[in-house]
């Protein structure tokens, strides 16, 4: 395979993003009685997915997501309170949180030595830079593209030719994206004619219209894939 840049996602493709909101959850100060129980962590991922894929869609913009999250999660409990009594302090303490998905830092250490790393995300840079500096991922990147940055979100194929235009010499046919993501990653890589790896790890089907060039169903499998 002749790709010489390789454009990561972050969460949940490097980050353990489930992991990290949960713990950031149970850390979080609520004014009132709130366990965040299995159930209700459960739900907050449900929920957080559902807005996300939302903003891919462009019907809400970033700001409306961390604006209303909070209170649509505790409004489903029958909970009325202020969003922005929540919003800050769980990206506060989502940023600090760095869990990795199994082989991740294994597997960017064996990729830098032979391709050009960067990384293409949704997340705020608030918590992109931490969460790369507290996994030690940052040295493995030459470049993060950040929708907050370029001003458009993946599927977007404007955040997709921003990345082109910032990198000229880069024939687009040598670039693959990795992405754990139907909608955002491989749609976006579809949309904008860009080869891409869909990072399978719960053994999904696929009944989309968005189809990757690969498949894996754990990252320690990519090196062997590009090395075909």
């Amino acid at each position: 395979m002749n790709y010489s840049a390789l454009l990561f996602d972050l969460d949940k493709t490097l980050f353990d993003t489930e992991l990290n909101a949960k713990v950031a959850l149970t850390k979080l100060p609520v004014n009132f009685e709130f366990a965040f129980t299995d159930q209700q962590i459960n739900y907050w991922h449900q929920l957080n997915n559902e807005m996300w894929e939302e903003l891919e869609n462009k019907q809400i913009t970033t700001e409306e997501l961390l604006a209303n999250r909070f209170r649509l999660y505790f409004a489903h409990y029958g909970i009325t309170t202020d969003n922005a009594l929540y919003a800050d302090p769980f990206e506060v303490l989502f940023a600090k949180e760095h869990a990795l998905l199994p082989h991740a830092q294994e597997v960017l250490a064996a990729l830098a030595p032979n391709y050009r790393l960067f990384v293409v995300s949704n997340g705020s840079r608030f918590k992109q830079f931490q969460q790369l500096a507290g996994s030690h991922l940052t040295p493995y990147f030459e470049h993060v593209f950040l929708s907050e940055d370029i001003g458009h979100s993946k599927p977007d194929p404007l955040f997709f030719n921003a990345v082109k235009q910032t990198l000229p010499e880069v024939d687009p046919a040598e670039m693959l994206v990795i992405g754990d993501s139907l909608t955002a990653d491989i749609r976006g890589a579809n949309l904008s004619h860009l080869d891409s790896l869909w990072l399978n790890a719960e053994h999904q089907s696929n009944h989309s219209a968005y189809q990757p060039t690969y498949e894996v169903n754990s990252l320690d499998q990519l090196p062997r894939l590009l090395n075909k």
